[in-house]
């Protein structure tokens, strides 16, 4: 996807090629999870929440498929900053709070325990705000995490649901305006993001 040399590719270019990478080995055993579990017929735990802040998910994956040993030398061969690479990316802004913290701990804890679980919520657009400080003021904007795409989301798009409602929506003066019995309709297009828990063995 990148396909640029690493004397000219950028930070984000390096961080983008790293992360699928990864991800080729994920999408594998995130397979074979799944069609274990399927063919175990086990039992199911579904865990519902609002947010879930994962962290940054490039660093956290390493870690727990053991790649830390061949990313180094990786880097160190190639010489990358390390830090530098896993900073392009910012944390994912499903949430905000320490309810979404726990909830990712959670779902950490459930796949090193090869419990067969999934994790339910919202893909927020905007994540918790920047915060920056000018002058001795603490200054504040928005997280638009998305804004350079997710490499970890996998769009399900055959599984688009339509919502049909019975009013529409316009923004007038920057406020929205609800306008009854002119229908409309939403759609639902499920995104996943697999969790890796510790050892590699199970995803969520």
């Amino acid at each position: 996807m990148i396909a640029r040399s690493t004397q000219v590719a950028s930070a984000r270019e390096g961080f983008e090629a790293f992360a699928h990478s990864v991800r080729d080995v994920l999408a594998q055993r995130w397979v074979q999870t799944k069609t274990t579990y399927e063919r175990q017929n086990a039992k199911r735990i579904y865990y519902l929440s609002m947010e879930f802040l994962l962290g940054r998910s490039l660093a956290n994956n390493v870690t727990n498929l053991l790649f830390d040993p061949i990313v180094q030398h990786a880097v160190k061969e190639k010489g990358i900053d390390w830090l530098e690479l896993i900073e392009q990316k910012p944390d994912a802004g499903l949430g905000n709070g320490g309810l979404g913290r726990l909830a990712a701990c959670f779902l950490d804890s459930m796949a090193t325990m090869q419990l067969a679980a999934t994790g339910y919520g919202l893909r927020h657009e905007y994540g918790m705000f920047r915060q920056s400080f000018v002058n001795g003021s603490q200054q504040e904007s928005v997280d638009n995490w998305l804004r350079d795409g997710d490499p970890w989301e996998i769009a399900r798009q055959h599984e688009k649901v339509e919502i049909k409602l019975s009013c529409s929506v316009k923004l007038r003066d920057g406020r929205f305006e609800v306008i009854p019995n002119r229908p409309s309709s939403l759609f639902g297009i499920p995104f996943d993001r697999p969790v890796v828990g510790y050892g590699g063995k199970t995803l969520r």
